[in-house]
């Protein structure tokens, strides 16, 4: 049985309440949530989890996310008779997710950018759809 901190390590996945993908927009065909952990500046652990988006369109090269996506364009959603391979693909690709690490150059630089005024009037976007 695994207690409360092993399942801390472990990635939350959510199927049909997919998020949008952050770096295309479109909608994701599966998201995790995957933990990770920083120490602050006191020395004490600080834990939490990053959302992970599955994206038809920008991890269809990825060796572990392809599989995944062809089962959904195959078989459209997880059934009784399909639960099975589903649940061998996602926890695989679940397996290899990894939170991305903190880069401290990036942050100052979105930082200096927001203390600029950079974020303060964003550009209008155009929702999915061109709607």
């Amino acid at each position: 049985m695994s207690n409360h901190r092993d399942q801390h390590k472990l990635p939350r996945l959510e199927v049909g309440t997919t998020k949008c993908c952050p770096r295309c927009d479109r909608e994701g065909l599966l998201s995790a949530s995957v933990p990770h952990g920083a120490t602050n500046s006191s020395g004490r652990q600080v834990r939490g989890h990053l959302p992970v988006v599955l994206c038809q369109s920008c991890d269809a090269d990825d060796p572990v996310a392809g599989p995944i996506i062809t089962f959904f364009l195959v078989h459209g959603q997880v059934t009784i008779d399909n639960a099975d391979d589903f649940s061998r693909l996602a926890r695989a690709w679940a397996a290899q997710l990894r939170a991305p690490a903190f880069d401290p150059k990036a942050f100052e630089t979105d930082l200096a950018a927001w203390e600029a005024g950079d974020f303060d009037d964003p550009p209008e976007l155009t929702p999915p759809g061109g709607r």
